[in-house]
């Protein structure tokens, strides 16, 4: 983090992260996972974590970005408002072949492919949701509140303008 402290500018909005040298590959392409989580209460903190979700691969085959092509986007990201346009992005509805697979699939190529316990990757993940939604909380009460004030603003208002209308 201290490399890039420099290069930073305050002004922007930015994200920062770490490059994985070595990512998780499915058949050959990057992959991330979209995880559904819904908040009902800030205080206490109240989560659901939906027990499926995405996962998304990448158009084209995974390299190393310092190979020669390495860094096509339709290698490294997963997007699929980006993907969905290369020819070699699948629609398929099959878990097996298509560009997006569901859990069951991550769960059973981690099992099979990998040798791995998916249910300590998940437990991981599970972590790792309760953590980042620790760090925000403050901000999520924050606009709660807001978005509440405002919320009341406007029945009072609408309540104000019947009551003037009878």
């Amino acid at each position: 983090m201290n490399k890039i402290s420099g290069n930073v500018n305050d002004c922007i909005i930015s994200v920062i992260q770490e490059y994985i040298e070595y990512p998780l590959l499915i058949d050959g392409y990057k992959c991330d996972l979209r995880v559904y989580v819904l908040v009902t209460s800030c205080d206490p903190l109240k989560i659901f974590i939906y027990n499926e979700g995405l996962v998304r691969l990448s158009a084209e085959k995974y390299i190393k970005p310092s190979e020669p092509n390495g860094d096509s986007i339709y290698r490294q990201l997963t997007n699929y408002t980006i993907n969905k346009h290369h020819t070699q992005y699948n629609r398929s509805n099959d878990d097996i072949s298509g560009s997006k697979r569901s859990f069951a699939f991550f769960n059973h190529y981690i099992h099979q492919m990998k040798k791995s316990n998916p249910f300590i990757i998940w437990d991981k993940i599970y972590d790792l949701i309760i953590k980042t939604l620790i760090i925000a909380l403050p901000h999520l009460v924050h606009f709660y509140r807001i978005s509440q004030h405002k919320s009341n603003q406007n029945y009072i208002h609408s309540n104000n303008n019947n009551n003037n209308n009878n």
